[in-house]
C-alpha cells in the first residue's frame, strides 16, 4: 500500500507530460533507462495484439477466443520480456551472484506480469489484473531496480514515482483497453452500473491527485464530453471518463451513476481521499480480488495474528 500512496503523492498537480519531463530532468539516468524498458515492454505487448487478430464471432458477445492465443504467447515469452527488463540488474561484479539474484526476482515478477493483462480461461479483465501490474511495478521498486531507495522523499524519488504513475500507467491503460476492445473481454468482478468502473480503479485515484489544485477543471467536468476529450491525454481520471464516453451509450448518470455522484463533489482533494478509502474497501479488502494475489519473498504473506 505504501507504493500506491507514494505514487499518488508524486502525481499531485502534474500532467502526464510534466511527469515525463520531470523524469528526464530530475531522475538519475539509470532510472530513466529502466522506466523506458518497462514502456518498451508494453509497446511490444501492444504489437502482439495486431499479430493475433480476433476470431469471427457474433457481435455484442463477450470473450473472443483469440485472447487465449495472445495469453499463450505471453506465457511462452515472458522469460525474454523479463530478461530485457532485468538485463544488467543487479550490477554486482560476481556474475554467479547476479544470475542467482535475477532468477529469484524474475520468477516472482513474471508471475505478476502474467496476471496483469486478464484471464485466459474466463477471457476477462478487471481491477485485480490492474493490481497485479501495480505489484509488478512495486516489486521492481522493492528490489531497488530504479537505482535508489524511493522512500527518501527527495525530488529524484518523486520524478521516478510520478513516471510510474503518469508515464508507465498510461501506456498500460492504452494496452489493456486495446485488449478489451479487440478480444471483447468481459469485466471481471464488475458491479455493473453500480460500480465505479467496469475495468479500472487506480487511474481514478492517481488521476484525481493530478487535479488536486487545478483552477479550472472541477469534478463536474465528467459530463462535458468536449472538455474530457481535450484533456484525456494529460489526466488519467479524464482518460477513464473519455473511454467510458467512447464505449457506453446513453446519459452518463444512467450508465455511470457512481461517477456521476462523485462529480458533484466540490474539491478534488475530497475525491482523492474518497478514492483512497474506496480502494482499500473495494479492492484490497475484497476476497474475490485478493485471493488471486501471489505471495513470495517480495510480498510475503503474513497472518494477522503474526502481526499482533
Amino acid at each position: 500500500m505504501w507504493f500506491i500512496l507514494a505514487v499518488n503523492a508524486a502525481c499531485a498537480n502534474l500532467t502526464c507530460a510534466q511527469a515525463k519531463l520531470l523524469l528526464t530532468t530530475h531522475a538519475p539516468e539509470e532510472a530513466q533507462v529502466r522506466v523506458q524498458r518497462i514502456v518498451a515492454m508494453i509497446e511490444t505487448l501492444d504489437k502482439w495484439v495486431d499479430e493475433v487478430p480476433p476470431e469471427p464471432m457474433a457481435r455484442g458477445r463477450f470473450g473472443n477466443k483469440a485472447f487465449r492465443v495472445y495469453q499463450e504467447r505471453l506465457g511462452k515469452r515472458v522469460g525474454e520480456l523479463m530478461h530485457a527488463i532485468m538485463d544488467g540488474y543487479p550490477a554486482e561484479s560476481d556474475e554467479e551472484q547476479r544470475s542467482a539474484s535475477n532468477a529469484a526476482a524474475n520468477d516472482e515478477l513474471a508471475a505478476y506480469l502474467l496476471d496483469a493483462f486478464g484471464n485466459a480461461t474466463r477471457i476477462d479483465y478487471g481491477s485485480g489484473h490492474e493490481l497485479a501490474f501495480v505489484f509488478f511495478m512495486g516489486g521492481l521498486e522493492l528490489l531497488g531496480y530504479f537505482g535508489r531507495d524511493l522512500r527518501s522523499n527527495e525530488s529524484q524519488d518523486r520524478a521516478v514515482l510520478a513516471a510510474l504513475g503518469l508515464v508507465v500507467m498510461p501506456k498500460y491503460l492504452d494496452l489493456v483497453r486495446k485488449l478489451q476492445r479487440t478480444y471483447s473481454l468481459e469485466p471481471a468482478g464488475s458491479h455493473g452500473v453500480w460500480g465505479l468502473d467496469d475495468f479500472q480503479f487506480l487511474p481514478y485515484l492517481w488521476g484525481s491527485a493530478q487535479l488536486l489544485d487545478h483552477k479550472h477543471i472541477k469534478p463536474g467536468v465528467v459530463t462535458d464530453k468536449e472538455q474530457v476529450s481535450h484533456f484525456a491525454k494529460e489526466y488519467l481520471y479524464l482518460s477513464c471518463i473519455h473511454y467510458i464516453h467512447e464505449t457506453k451509450q446513453g446519459p452518463f448518470f444512467e450508465h455511470s451513476p457512481m461517477l456521476f455522484d462523485i462529480s458533484g463533489v466540490q474539491f478534488w482533494s475530497k475525491v482523492n481521499g474518497g478514492m483512497t478509502k474506496m480502494f482499500v474497501a473495494e479492492v484490497m479488502s475484497k476476497f474475490p480480488i485478493v485471493q488471486h494475489i501471489k505471495f513470495g519473498s517480495l510480498f510475503p504473506f503474513r497472518r494477522i495474528d503474526d502481526q499482533q
